[in-house]
């Protein structure tokens, strides 16, 4: 609703109501943890605002709205939004997290904080809000079950390519079919949910660490559509329900990832 309003910059506080959920959520995560780090760290130890340990909970927030905004608007919109709103706005909200200025601090020279003028700390702070995060599943067992059904079927349906002759054995047989380690182990992890030795959502929350090890981790030979199907899982792309599974796999032949 609110990206329909305003495209750039939907998350700013004022008298957006996701502005004033967004604040008082961070209030209620952040606030008294960051104020402390200020006090003791930014203001004594001069560390900056990138130095900061970010919780979990506030980069699944941010990583959500990403996703959405992803998701509802075309292209052009969507690199707006990341350069005009999305960019500035997570720093924005920490400094909204401290305490106002007195007219009386004001007088005597005080200034409010603003983390958002420092362009190299600004862009430290985003790389780490982004890193290491991923949103919480939420779909039903069911749901998860016929998805795994889903991507089961998508890799033995698919060819996986390999870089040269010598790298299959990087590669390992899953019954007539040939593939990647970390695939075979995704298939594993599905056949334990077969036989009932697995629940669905832990065998997919197992996945999802699965596919952040692959993608952090890539072996030698591996292929664009293998770290992209990896992608799709650990950001759940792969739950949605117009996710192309079996869609045709066109890689480089010439390909190498180290």
């Amino acid at each position: 609703m609110e990206l329909c309003e305003e495209k750039n910059d939907p998350i700013r506080t004022g008298n957006r109501l996701i502005g004033q959920l967004l604040l008082g959520y961070m209030a209620k995560v952040e606030q008294e943890q960051f104020r402390y780090f200020y006090d003791n760290e930014i203001k004594v130890s001069r560390k900056s605002l990138s130095d900061y340990d970010i919780s979990d909970k506030v980069k699944q927030l941010w990583a959500l709205i990403k996703k959405t905004a992803q998701k509802e608007l075309d292209d052009e919109p969507y690199q707006a939004f990341l350069q005009k709103g999305f960019k500035i706005m997570p720093a924005f909200y920490y400094q909204q997290l401290l305490p106002e200025i007195t007219p009386e601090q004001f007088i005597k020279g005080a200034k409010p904080v603003e983390f958002t003028r420092n362009k190299p700390v600004l862009t430290a702070f985003n790389e780490k809000l982004n890193s290491d995060v991923s949103i919480p599943l939420v779909p039903e067992d069911n749901d998860i079950r016929t998805n795994l059904d889903n991507i089961k079927t998508h890799i033995m349906a698919t060819n996986w390519k390999v870089g040269d002759y010598w790298l299959f054995k990087e590669r390992v047989k899953h019954g007539d079919k040939r593939v990647p380690h970390r695939v075979n182990d995704i298939l594993n992890l599905i056949k334990q949910v077969d036989k009932n030795q697995l629940d669905p959502k832990t065998a997919y929350e197992q996945i999802v660490e699965k596919a952040k090890e692959a993608i952090d981790n890539p072996r030698r030979g591996r292929c664009s559509s293998t770290t992209q199907f990896y992608e799709d899982i650990f950001n759940h792309n792969i739950l949605t329900r117009d996710y192309e599974l079996n869609r045709p796999i066109i890689d480089n032949p010439n390909e190498l990832l180290i």
